[in-house]
């Protein structure tokens, strides 16, 4: 009969790996936690942030292509249009009693959509942008903050249509880099 000798558990490579495994995470661990003094957040510097939408000390600063104003029962709209050499702004106020659909389209040669802020919007609001269009759905008071990408300083126009129930009730353009 052979004897059979039996390792202990203690001594398999499975149980070291894991050994090695844990003693590594409980070193990373302290190791963090004594150096992380060093890494406790601190107020962030906004100064050098100018002509993004976290400041817009720029957007005063900007040229003024057109302010927009429509005012009826069915619809109050109210669009701030302003431009530089690489970035048009638009700021648009709206607010409608029932649902509206606003389209903010333009030339794909000319603009890209950036961004689309959401100032103060009501849950029934509903954004889709496009390669050359901005389509907002609106019930209620909404603000917005619409940014476009000046690709070149060519006059273009920027158009605005206003709809309820399929049928436009405002329509208007704005022409940026007039000079």
């Amino acid at each position: 009969m052979e004897t059979q000798i039996r390792q202990n558990w203690t001594s398999k490579p499975a149980f070291r790996l894991a050994l090695v495994f844990v003693a590594g995470f409980i070193l990373g661990m302290l190791v963090f936690y004594l150096i992380g003094g060093s890494f406790k957040k601190e107020a962030t510097n906004t100064s050098e942030v100018k002509g993004t939408l976290y400041s817009g000390e720029s957007y005063d600063q900007m040229k003024v292509a057109d302010n927009l104003v429509y005012d009826n029962p069915a619809a109050r709209a109210t669009i701030d249009v302003r431009y530089s050499t690489k970035l048009v702004e638009l700021h648009l106020t709206l607010s409608s009693p029932s649902p509206v659909k606003v389209i903010i389209d333009f030339n794909y040669s000319d603009f890209s959509v950036l961004n689309v802020q959401n100032i103060s919007v009501n849950p029934q609001t509903a954004i889709t942008c496009g390669g050359n269009f901005i389509q907002i759905d609106n019930t209620g008071d909404n603000q917005y903050i619409c940014q476009l990408y000046n690709k070149n300083s060519l006059p273009n126009n920027i158009n605005f249509r206003i709809f309820q129930n399929d049928m436009v009730i405002y329509q208007n353009s704005v022409q940026v880099n007039r000079e």
